[in-house]
């Protein structure tokens, strides 16, 4: 959910080869506000199948032990702590980076094929001017 959400609302950046750290600076206050739109949605569908998630925010405090006051500044200490899991987390090179399941030989996939939902709907109609949905389904 966060890696396409952050390649859609960086598309500029990324078609232009702008060099950035993909969440430290990639996850602006905009991009954050979509990642808690979407996981607002992930957590309320979990709840109608009577399930329990952990928020995002919980999720990130549970596997690396990092909250910081807003979700733009758990990114940030995500990359830039000194054992930040995301030092190494540069830019991708193009918007089909990580955004075709080789299991599906080479389809785009993403959670934008989830349950019906306004923020995925969003990244639905915005993956499908993506070059990879444009190009259609990889022959390899």
């Amino acid at each position: 959910m966060l890696h396409v959400a952050n390649c859609v609302a960086n598309a500029g950046r990324i078609e232009s080869g702008d060099s950035y750290k993909f969440y430290a600076e990639g996850v602006t206050p905009a991009i954050a506000r979509l990642y808690e739109a979407i996981n607002a949605e992930r957590v309320a569908v979990a709840a109608a199948l009577g399930a329990s998630v952990p928020t995002l925010a919980d999720w990130f405090d549970r596997v690396y032990d990092v909250r910081g006051a807003t979700l733009v500044e758990t990114c940030q200490r995500l990359t830039y702590n000194g054992d930040g899991p995301y030092q190494a987390t540069g830019t991708p090179k193009s918007l089909d980076h990580k955004c075709k399941d080789p299991m599906r030989k080479g389809e785009p996939f993403d959670v934008t094929h989830m349950a019906p939902s306004p923020a995925l709907s969003v990244l639905r109609v915005l993956r499908q001017v993506s070059p990879v949905a444009a190009a259609g389904p990889s022959s390899t």
